[in-house]
C-alpha cells in the first residue's frame, strides 16, 4: 500500500479496496464494479504517484499494468491495454517514473519500457514502446532503473 499528497493537498491511498481520496473531512473510494465498463483487473493497488497535471498513476497489486486515474472524469484508463492487445503480450510492470515535463516512463520486468506523453496518452497517442536491449553478449539485459539528468548531473534515487 502507498500514500501520497497531491498538489491540491488531498491525500490519496492505494488500498486493497480501490483508490481512496481524503479531503480533510471525508474519504471517497474509487474502484471497479461489475458491469461498469472499467478495465481494472483488480481493485488492489500497491503504488500511486501524481502526474504533472495532477492525474494519478496507479500500479495494480498484480503488477499487470499501470492504470491512469483521470481526476477530471474520475475514471481509470488502462493506458497500456491497446499496446498489449497489438503486441499480444501482458506487461509485468516493475516501476513508474513521472518527470516534471509531463513524460512518464514505465519499466517492465520483461526488460522493456514505455515512454508516455501525459498530455496525449488519454487518446492513445504518444505511447512509445522501447524493446528490450540485446547487446552483443548473449546475456539478456533488463531495464531496472531510470535516472534523470539535471544541469549535466545525474539525480540520485530518493
Amino acid at each position: 500500500m502507498n500514500i501520497m499528497q497531491d498538489k491540491k493537498g488531498f491525500l490519496w491511498f492505494a488500498t486493497w479496496n480501490g483508490l481512496n481520496k481524503f479531503d480533510g473531512y471525508t474519504f471517497k473510494n474509487y474502484k471497479a464494479f461489475p458491469g461498469d465498463g472499467c478495465t481494472l483487473t483488480t481493485n488492489r493497488f500497491s503504488y500511486i504517484t501524481e502526474s504533472k497535471d495532477g492525474d494519478i498513476w496507479c500500479k495494480s497489486y498484480d503488477n499487470r499494468a499501470y492504470l491512469f486515474f483521470d481526476i477530471q472524469t474520475e475514471k481509470f484508463i488502462d493506458i497500456l491495454l491497446p499496446i498489449e492487445s497489438s503486441l499480444q503480450q501482458t506487461n509485468t510492470v516493475s516501476n513508474i517514473y513521472t518527470l516534471n515535463k509531463g513524460i512518464t516512463w514505465i519499466t517492465c520486468e520483461q526488460g522493456y519500457a514505455f515512454r508516455i506523453n501525459e498530455q496525449t496518452c488519454k487518446e492513445g497517442k504518444d505511447i512509445i514502446f522501447i524493446q528490450q536491449f540485446q547487446p552483443k553478449f548473449k546475456r539478456k539485459q533488463d531495464i531496472r532503473h531510470l535516472r534523470r539528468f539535471r544541469r549535466g548531473r545525474m539525480d540520485h534515487d530518493r
